[in-house]
């Protein structure tokens, strides 16, 4: 979520999640019945989920039968395959994404699949033939809505960085729930995180952009950033590290700033 400059939080008691718009449980593997019904109920409400791989496949002592959300995620638990780092794909659309390097087969009962897994072909250069497991499950439960990736998709992505993954969780991100602040002219090493103190919109924006060599010496500067906001008035835009005013407009329902020179850290208040 960093590196498509979405702004998050992390939740450690899903007694307080009833006022976001969507959670993201990336491979939650264990989750107590009390759990499984708090999201439940968040879904129920109008919550949207996106899960992923073994996400309520165990309970505090043992691994179930079926995933402890089977109801929620429309789908049944048939068991898990090692796919690796072999020449093999999932299907969305019309387009092909790397699979994932472990596949859960799952068994749709109310979700939509949204596309499918190849065979695996445990190996290199062999034809790609399309299996009957899903890739990716869409469903809708109360007035909610679950995605569900069928497989390690976030570790993959946490190995790999393959572009096309982010691409897709940003797709199904933003057909869900509208953008916070967008970033536009901005690396995805530049970090954004979003507070409010009284009636100030605090946008705090941390450079991480390096060459290659780690651990980070030197940060290269980001020149000409925007962003742009939704649904906000201000009547004034302060770099409070760099005691400046930005430049800001009003347009297309947007408050657009401009940032000209970004190089460890800054906090903008839109007052």
């Amino acid at each position: 979520m960093q590196r498509a400059h979405i702004p998050f939080r992390v939740v450690d008691n899903f007694e307080e999640i009833d006022n976001l718009k969507i959670l993201v449980l990336p491979n939650c593997a264990c989750l107590s019945s009390e759990e499984c019904a708090l999201l439940e109920k968040y879904v129920q409400n109008g919550g949207k989920l996106i899960v992923s791989f073994e996400t309520s496949l165990y309970s505090q002592v043992n691994r179930l039968d079926d995933f402890a959300l089977s109801n929620l995620l429309g789908i049944h638990y048939q068991g898990i395959e090692e796919y690796g780092t072999f020449e093999n794909y999932f299907q969305v659309g019309e387009q092909f994404f790397p699979a994932y390097t472990y596949v859960m087969k799952v068994q749709p009962e109310t979700a939509e699949v949204m596309g499918y897994i190849s065979e695996n072909t445990k190996g290199y250069y062999q034809p790609i033939i399309m299996s009957s497991f899903p890739a990716i499950c869409k469903n809708k439960f109360g007035a909610g809505k679950v995605y569900y990736f069928c497989g390690n998709f976030f570790q993959t992505y946490f190995d790999y960085k393959f572009p096309k993954y982010l691409s897709l969780f940003q797709k199904i991100f933003d057909s869900e729930v509208e953008r916070q602040i967008i970033l536009e002219n901005t690396p995805e090493s530049v970090e954004v995180t979003l507070r409010k103190k009284g009636d100030t919109l605090l946008i705090h924006l941390i450079n991480f952009t390096s060459g290659l060599k780690r651990p980070i010496e030197n940060l290269i500067p980001v020149e000409g950033i925007v962003l742009k906001i939704p649904g906000v008035n201000p009547i004034s835009v302060t770099c409070l590290l760099g005691q400046t005013s930005p430049k800001w407009q009003r347009k297309d329902g947007f408050v657009e700033i401009n940032v000209p020179r970004l190089h460890e850290y800054e906090v903008i208040a839109v007052k």
